[in-house]
């Protein structure tokens, strides 16, 4: 089944910042889905994908950087928080959510890798906190202590710990935030600031009931903020309430629906909970007090189940339903000018409530990265998923519903940086209409970077960084929760999780390996700065013909030197179908072949791997 969501964002090789409130119509009707919103600690999301997928195919990869793995492969309900920084000139770290026990995941937690200026550190295999943990957030202090924090089930209660490590060091050292909150807290994210830059500040929720928590202040999973000034040694602000971000407005909030970030004495939180205000609570005294900026007001407050109409809701020409009315999906991200101005980015998200048992649809076909600035205060919609074909719509194969990323619409996952000249760099996440997969026809969702240069004016148009120059095969690949350090040196690195499957792996069924992967960008141009200078020689030497084929194929490589080289043959859904081994090679140009006269017609891989590269080339059958 096809599906079509009719948009009118073109491609320009400039667009001007949006004057008006949201101008990327959807029709998003036939998308609906019950919102994702207590959610576990541990993680269980529910999908609805077809379970036991085979092992993904490997060696894809061009001039990306593999520096982990995972088979745990939700790094975030909604906000992702940041996941990479640059301790010092040169160096780089990287965090993200790690498991490879199913279907438990016991041993679920922080993986870690580290680029020295030279080379990154071997994939991990253990994580930073020792025992199970989960979801999370990574930051650097102006002394380059990293540090990374995550929430653990402990006898106490779910507690939020920061773990330590100075740079060059190799132990993480834990520090629990103290709380008087029954049940404990989760979901964390950090971010460090101060004069000296070495305070942390963190916001995080209480415990849903759901799972052994209760009712704080009259608020289920209510966020909280604390601080430490001396790099998380102690905290002297615990479980504070943030004013007006309490039970006055809400009734609960979605898990990682808030983010924070921070500049010297300036630190910034967003909320961004659907089916509730969205604001921007901003300090300017290190944290001692907030004043609170209402980026959309939403017209329901405290929603609890009853009825509403038409006339409850502002006029909105691009809701996809009388009574769905504009709201976030929870992911959002923030940066803080050289001003001390906050600028706010998040997935955009209609929403309707449902009076029979008071849960919430998300319309999945939303389309929009929604942006506001402190110093205009103006909401706009600055990206999404782009008519990539030029045919004034977006089709997706398959239902969006059944590979879903949480409440996220066509695009999400946004993650903002600024560099010191103020230029503001933003990467999300959105379907890529031009591909779809082998087997459901579902729509592979690529990763995009835009770029102002004039302080959230105007913006660039949407550059895609899953392209040939990156990744070989991109038609075949997903990228999903890309991360940007909060300041931006001489590069953009970024880190993305790549696979071969659309959406996440349902609950209870295999999933296979997701890769960690590391990129480096020109913040001019966007092109790739290679971190492998031979792989650009070795991407064009696999050569196969006739292609399409229905009998043979005759596979054409080039060898550096002499060396055993294995040749397989796979389906799109990673499915081994064939390998054979071919010994005493010597170097230059070798010849094979492959017999595919017994397969059906479609598309396959074909993939050439030694010790040193891994080829790997598209194959028509006809």
């Amino acid at each position: 089944m096809k599906r079509t969501l009719l948009v009118t964002f073109l491609v320009s090789c400039l667009m001007a910042a949006f004057g008006q409130y949201r101008n990327l119509p959807v029709n998003a009707g036939t998308t609906k889905g019950k919102a994702i919103l207590s959610t576990a600690p541990d993680g269980t999301v529910s999908s609805e994908n077809t379970p036991n997928i085979p092992a993904a195919i490997t060696g894809f990869r061009v001039q990306e950087k593999e520096i982990g793995r995972t088979n745990f492969d939700i790094q975030t309900i909604a906000s992702l928080g940041r996941r990479i920084g640059e301790p010092s000139d040169g160096t780089i770290g990287a965090a993200w959510q790690m498991s490879f026990i199913q279907p438990n995941f016991d041993d679920r937690g922080t993986g870690y890798n580290y680029f020295d200026g030279a080379d990154w550190g071997p994939n991990p295999t253990a994580q930073v906190e020792g025992t199970r943990s989960g979801y999370p957030s990574y930051t650097v202090m102006e002394n380059g202590t990293e540090v990374v924090i995550s929430h653990k089930a402990l006898s106490a209660g779910w507690q939020l710990i920061a773990y330590t490590k100075p740079l060059g060091a190799t132990t993480w050292t834990p520090h629990i935030l103290p709380s008087d909150v029954p049940g404990g807290n989760v979901w964390a994210k950090i971010a460090a600031g101060g004069a000296d830059g070495n305070s942390l500040h963190v916001v995080g929720i209480t415990l849903h009931p759901d799972f052994g928590g209760s009712e704080y202040l009259g608020m289920t999973n209510h966020p909280l903020y604390w601080r430490s000034t001396d790099g998380g040694q102690t905290w002297d602000k615990q479980d504070v309430v943030l004013p007006g971000v309490d039970s006055s407005k809400y009734l609960t909030m979605p898990a990682e629906a808030y983010n924070i970030e921070a500049r010297g004495e300036t630190v910034a939180i967003s909320i961004t909970g659907l089916f509730g205000d969205i604001l921007v609570m901003k300090s300017t005294d290190n944290g001692e007090t907030w004043e609170k900026h209402v980026v959309y007001d939403f017209p329901l407050d405290k929603w609890n189940g009853e009825a509403y109409s038409e006339s409850d809701l502002p006029p909105d020409d691009n809701a996809p339903e009388p009574l769905a009315t504009f709201s976030s999906d929870g992911a959002g991200s923030l940066v803080i000018d050289d001003q001390g101005m906050v600028h706010l980015f998040f997935g955009e998200l209609y929403v309707a409530g449902n009076t029979a048992d008071a849960s919430i649809s998300v319309y999945l076909g939303t389309n929009g990265i929604g942006y506001w600035s402190e110093s205009s205060g103006t909401l706009t919609t600055i990206a999404g998923a782009e008519d990539l074909d030029g045919d004034m719509e977006i089709t997706l194969g398959g239902s969006i519903g059944d590979y879903r990323y949480t409440n996220a619409g066509l695009a999400s996952f946004p993650t903002a940086s600024i560099d010191a000249d103020g230029n503001i760099f933003l990467v999300y996440m959105a379907f890529n209409e031009l591909f779809t997969d082998g087997s459901g026809g579902n729509t592979y969702r690529h990763i995009f970077i835009i770029k102002s240069a004039d302080g959230g004016e105007t913006w660039s148009a949407p550059f895609g960084i899953i392209n040939p120059e990156v990744t070989e095969l991109p038609e075949f690949v997903e990228a999903a929760f890309p991360a940007i350090p909060s300041f931006t040196g001489d590069n953009i690195q970024l880190i993305y999780q790549q696979d071969y499957i659309p959406g996440l792996t349902a609950s209870g069924a295999t999933v296979p390996d997701q890769y960690i992967m590391h990129l480096s960008l020109n913040k001019d141009d966007f092109s790739i700065i290679s971190e492998d200078k031979e792989v650009i020689s070795e991407r064009n030497s696999l050569t196969i013909f006739p292609n399409p084929a229905h009998t043979l194929v005759y596979v054409d490589f080039d060898l550096a030197q002499g060396s055993v080289v294995s040749l397989s043959l796979f389906s799109l859904l990673g499915e081994q179908l064939s390998s054979k081994k071919l010994d005493n090679l010597g170097a230059g140009k070798q010849s094979t072949f492959l017999d595919v006269s017994d397969l059906n017609p479609g598309i396959y891989v074909v993939k050439v791997e030694n010790d040193e590269m891994a080829l790997t080339k598209k194959l028509v059958i006809d």
